[in-house]
């Protein structure tokens, strides 16, 4: 099982991935008559493949089919099989599984939230202080410097130094 990480709340990527796995487990997604299906979109894949193959063929004089071949697998295992994906909070540790994801976003989605979770985990043990046990990144949550930016818009130049205003 693969796992997404994330910061907030973990519904949305929830709903995300429930919208994705359902578009890609219906039977018409991999027709070739449904027009915008995969398995019309494959097709056009591969034709287009062909093509650009057969003009290679002729400026070089060598056939090349393995690179369409490669291509049209990865298509296939990518957005074929499926699998199911556990989707973390990272702040609160609520989690949910989400079935029948595609392989290929599933894998990309876990790489990516594993190495921004990685990051931030050593982002955090960068920016602790001395004697305390959190960080400044999550003592007050991870969006304490949008509430500072929030607060400065409003603030003057009067209450943040005095002597700058006079000059």
């Amino acid at each position: 099982m693969f796992t997404i990480y994330t910061f907030g709340d973990p519904e949305l990527l929830r709903e995300a991935l429930l919208a994705l796995a359902t578009v890609f487990g219906l039977s018409e997604w991999w027709d070739a008559t449904s027009g915008f299906g995969a398995g019309g979109n494959l097709l056009a894949a591969a034709l287009i493949g062909l093509l650009a193959v057969a003009i290679a063929a002729i400026t070089s004089q060598q056939i090349r089919l393995d690179y369409l071949l490669v291509a049209l697998i990865l298509f296939g295992v990518a957005f074929g099989s499926k699998t199911n994906v556990q989707v973390e909070d990272i702040q609160s540790g609520t989690s949910f599984v989400v079935a029948d994801v595609p392989i290929g976003i599933a894998v990309v989605a876990t790489a990516a939230s594993s190495a921004a979770r990685s990051l931030t985990e050593t982002m955090s043990v960068a920016l602790q202080r001395p004697g305390t046990t959190t960080s400044l990144l999550t003592e007050a949550g991870f969006l304490d410097p949008l509430r500072t930016l929030l607060a400065l818009r409003s603030a003057s130049f009067q209450d943040l130094d005095p002597t700058l205003t006079r000059s």
